[in-house]
């Protein structure tokens, strides 16, 4: 059944549908650059079909807001293929479309005093996509006027480099040297000692150094104590044989004998328990 008021042709009506996944995750609603959801739209549909037909009918799939009303107000029967129909929508909504950049403001993108190769050049590329069809050779000279004084400024100036894109691929020897020298630069920073913080830091050490002299000297005068305590006199006279000998000489001598067993004042032993008298106050 062929929809009265529609603006496909009948050819388009009777295209059939092949098995496919419709792009229900690409939207337009009129408020964006139409050439941006038209591109989408047709990277998606190359996956399945070439046909005109089945892209116009599964484009209204896309629509919504603004866009559909649009669509719904185009002439019965006047759009014969997807070009038409593509044309239509960006001609009504014109006005959402970015503005061309030209070659002249690629000039304006200048290398800031503190941005890195890497970062400057991924600005230029990017200024240079939006600018359509421009010459190579105005890209090459717009990206060396806006760079700082540097290796790779004096390599592009001896060298003729055709385009954009083999410039950038040089660039990438002198981003890695460039991201080297950054970090080597750190690490010798980190190894530096502010000359003031040096004599800081041999103050401390000279501190510690003295109070460590300080210490052992204190342990030594405590030692010397403890020897004094621990002898009676300074010197004795050697013995000419070893006091075990001496004892053993000795020892059935009266003098020497075991003395016996201690008696306490108040002690009563009675059937070999010994028990201690009190005397009440």
């Amino acid at each position: 059944m062929i929809p009265k008021g529609s603006p496909f042709t009948p050819g388009i009506l009777e295209e059939p549908l092949p098995r496919m996944k419709l792009p229900n995750h690409i939207k337009y609603d009129g408020s964006t650059d139409p050439d941006d959801h038209i591109a989408a739209y047709e990277g998606h549909m190359y996956l399945y079909t070439a046909s005109s037909g089945v892209w116009c009918k599964c484009f209204l799939a896309t629509l919504s807001g603004f866009a559909q009303t649009r669509f719904k107000n185009l002439k019965a029967g006047s759009i014969r293929n997807f070009r038409q129909l593509s044309k239509q929508l960006c001609e009504h909504f014109v006005s959402n479309k970015r503005g061309e950049k030209t070659s002249a403001e690629l000039w304006n993108v200048k290398q800031r005093r503190d941005e890195s190769l890497r970062d400057y050049l991924g600005r230029v590329n990017r200024e240079a996509l939006m600018i359509p069809n421009i010459k190579p050779d105005v890209a090459i000279l717009a990206l060396t006027h806006g760079l700082r004084k540097s290796r790779y400024r004096d390599y592009l100036g001896k060298k003729n480099v055709s385009n954009l894109g083999a410039a950038l691929e040089k660039a990438d020897e002198y981003i890695r040297i460039e991201e080297l020298n950054r970090t080597l630069a750190v690490s010798d920073h980190d190894d530096y000692v502010h000359p003031q913080m040096a004599d800081s830091m041999k103050d401390d050490k000279r501190e510690k150094g003295s109070q460590r002299r300080k210490d052992n000297r204190e342990d030594y005068e405590n030692d010397e104590r403890k020897d004094k305590k621990k002898n009676k006199y300074d010197s004795y006279t050697p013995l000419l044989v070893p006091r075990s000998h001496i004892f053993s000489m000795n020892k059935t001598d009266d003098k020497w004998q075991r003395p016996g067993k201690m008696h306490f004042k108040n002690q009563i032993n009675l059937n070999g328990a010994t028990f201690m008298m009190t005397t009440a106050t």
